[in-house]
């Protein structure tokens, strides 16, 4: 009697396998289907992954001929680049202009502003400078320092982009079926700024996938040969600032 049952015993548990196989195959597939159809789980970042980077910001900024016109005469400005942990500070005095002013005149206001650089934009100018992004850095403001500054159109906020960490799938499954909670863990990603300067206010500072838009938007009619040159060259990433500063003494 016990030899006959230990055979019946293991076909009860090789079928109770192929079950839990074909249980374990569903739940994958059916979480890879969620995954590429379902809305994106909310990304999650810890605290220690705000760390310094370096040319984690890329900014292009375009100025017309007539930059910052005051009586028919162009004249350079200052763009502040702000880094900070907590927009608070930045938002609440940079919606008058009187704020947004003391701001640019200041830079590092308080200790929410963790970084703060300042770069001259000269009438006709097309620059991009790569910055390196500040431990605890979060959000980025940038102001644009002209004569008759309006806040709705000359300072800007931008939150640093989040860049999710590639799931298994496993796991991913295991979140389709709410085994464990539904999110995806970051890191901070790179952010592309466009500043698009015109005579007397700024026409966009926006972010953008590419930080080269602003040679997209060149009309080579109007740009020297020279400055397609130095341009070209602020084209490679790698490029710093004094290299950047060394190619203008050249023209």
């Amino acid at each position: 009697m016990l030899g006959e049952s230990i055979p019946a015993f293991r076909q009860y548990i090789k079928i109770k396998m192929n079950w839990l196989k074909i249980i374990i195959l569903l739940t994958l597939s059916t979480g890879l289907l969620s995954c590429a159809t379902s809305e994106p789980p909310e990304l999650l970042i810890e605290e220690d992954e705000w760390v310094y980077e370096i040319r984690a910001i890329n900014l292009v900024a375009r100025a017309s001929s007539d930059l910052n016109s005051v009586r028919g005469r162009p004249h350079s400005l200052a763009l502040g680049i702000f880094q900070m942990n907590d927009p608070n500070t930045f938002r609440g005095l940079s919606v008058s202009q009187t704020g947004a002013v003391e701001l640019l005149q200041k830079g590092q206001f308080d200790e929410s502003i963790v970084n703060f650089q300042q770069i001259t934009i000269r009438p006709g100018e097309q620059k991009k400078v790569s910055i390196n992004r500040a431990q605890t850095a979060k959000y980025i403001g940038v102001i644009a320092g002209y004569f008759k500054l309006n806040p709705k159109t000359d300072v800007q906020i931008f939150p640093i982009p989040l860049r999710p960490i590639k799931r298994g799938m496993v796991e991913s499954a295991l979140a389709f079926a709410a085994l464990i909670t539904d999110e995806s863990k970051a890191i901070p990603g790179k952010l592309n700024v466009f500043v698009d300067l015109g005579r007397t206010g700024s026409k966009q500072i926006i972010s953008v996938e590419d930080p080269l838009v602003a040679q997209q938007n060149t009309d080579s009619g109007s740009t020297s040969k020279t400055q397609q040159n130095w341009f070209e060259s602020l084209k490679d990433k790698k490029t710093s600032t004094d290299q950047y500063m060394k190619l203008k003494k050249n023209e």
